[in-house]
């Protein structure tokens, strides 16, 4: 709504609703077209992306979920090569480099963060005696993903409520 305001023309491509695109690259450009609303970017036109979100269609066929899956993540890293060398908020190279849940709080202790302690592991003896130390741990997933496939139900962070015995 902000760029409306402001004037500024720009092409939002939902990638939750990609099958109303058409969507043709070739190895110098490319265009997207939405067939909802018949709007039409050259791929030589993008000056700047806003990387909001990216995910996969929900109405995939089951039987051939996987096979689409990586199609369209192949498809994502193409059109996101092809236009690497311009302006990015949220670039995908970059957020896949911070995925690295130890990555970010290395960098983040190096450049003087104060960084609670902190254990990746699939040993509970290990996380009680880490409990042991504080009155409150919470317990974060390595990714925000969803518990089962075709599931909206998702861990994030969480306060463990109890405290752990062995």
């Amino acid at each position: 709504n902000k760029l409306k305001i402001l004037g500024i023309d720009f092409f939002r491509l939902n990638t939750d609703s990609i099958f109303e695109y058409e969507i043709t690259l070739s190895l110098t450009s490319g265009h997207i077209h939405n067939t909802i609303t018949g709007k039409i970017i050259s791929l030589s036109e993008v000056k700047s992306i806003w990387l909001r979100r990216r995910s996969i269609p929900k109405e995939i066929n089951k039987e051939y979920r996987s096979f689409l899956e990586e199609e369209w993540a192949s498809l994502y890293r193409n059109l996101c090569a092809l236009l690497e060398n311009r302006f990015w908020i949220s670039q995908p190279l970059a957020i896949e480099a911070a995925r690295s849940k130890i990555k970010q709080l290395k960098l983040a202790s190096d450049i003087g963060f104060v960084i609670p302690e902190t254990i990746i592991s699939n040993s509970i003896d290990e996380v009680i005696d880490l409990q042991s130390k504080f009155p409150k741990c919470v317990y974060k997933p390595h990714d925000g993903t969803a518990l089962y496939v075709n599931s909206e139900k998702a861990v994030y962070t969480n306060l463990i409520e109890n405290k752990l015995t062995k």
